[in-house]
């Protein structure tokens, strides 16, 4: 347990930036599991773009390395790409 005044508000920052963190990456997980499970090509290319977009938003803002959502996405356009049409 922390003794100094600015300890204590570190363990707070962190406690709340970790509820943070963790409610962007479900968010995130739960989106590319609905882009990666969708079967309709125009859906999928709908959903692909929304989470591309959520991607950058990580990305730029740090909860996720920017070379991570490099990945992501184009691991996501390939599926998508792969769908017959």
């Amino acid at each position: 347990m922390p003794h100094h005044k600015a300890c204590k508000k570190s363990v707070r920052t962190q406690a709340e930036a970790r509820d943070r963190n963790r409610a962007y990456m479900s968010n995130m997980r739960n989106v590319l599991k609905k882009a990666n499970e969708a079967e309709n090509p125009e859906e999928a290319q709908e959903l692909a773009k929304k989470a591309s977009a959520m991607l950058d938003r990580l990305g730029r803002r740090g909860i996720i390395h920017k070379n991570n959502a490099a990945n992501l996405k184009s691991r996501l356009v390939r599926r998508v790409r792969k769908l017959p049409v």
